[in-house]
């Protein structure tokens, strides 16, 4: 537990490793948001209590990137992007490529995800409006993509060229890693 001391409040022997398991804990709960913030106080006392700041800095990347992930999932494309890019600032501020490429992974996974979510609404909406024309005998035109599919797909395309660019001088040791984003850039 902390004493207050004439200068303050005295550190915690261990605040990093206790940090560490809480949140862990946290993490495996779903309670990302709780271990951000964990790692957040624990980067702005880690000069007064002797943590580890670039160790600090990837843990806090990566339970950004955990909030990324979940807000995904859940279709919060906007959360997601910037828990994203908060994420590879950390992983880029942190000097560890690896991380940062699988973040900006995830982004572009983001970009593919707006871009299916316009595609889906202008099919619906083109639907309805070939029903109308060919009940009309109107003659029907190739469908086209709108600006803001292909907007969001190049940019997926940029983020996923970004990745393999990061990862290229680690292909060896992540072998794996480094094909699937070669070939989801080939897909893009």
């Amino acid at each position: 537990s902390d004493t207050l001391t004439a200068g303050g409040v005295a550190p915690l022997p261990s605040l990093a490793g206790a940090l560490g398991s809480v949140t862990a804990a946290l993490s495996r709960a779903g309670n990302v948001q709780d271990a951000c913030c964990c790692y957040y106080w624990a980067l702005r006392l880690s000069d007064k209590v002797g943590a580890d700041p670039p160790a600090l800095v990837r843990r806090l990347g990566g339970a950004l990137n955990q909030r990324g992930r979940l807000a995904l999932v859940a279709g919060e494309l906007r959360a997601a992007e910037a828990s994203f890019r908060d994420a590879f600032t950390a992983f880029s501020h942190a000097s560890d490529p690896v991380n940062a490429a699988l973040v900006l992974v995830n982004h572009a996974t983001v970009c593919r995800s707006r871009a299916r979510s316009k595609q889906r609404a202008r099919s619906a909406c083109r639907s309805a409006t070939l029903q109308a024309l060919v009940a009309a005998g109107a003659a029907v035109l190739e469908e086209v993509p709108s600006a803001e599919e292909v907007e969001q797909l190049a940019e997926a395309a940029r983020q996923q060229r970004r990745a393999v660019d990061a990862i290229r001088p680690l292909r060896g040791a992540q072998p794996s890693f480094y094909l699937a984003s070669v070939r989801q850039l080939a897909d893009d």
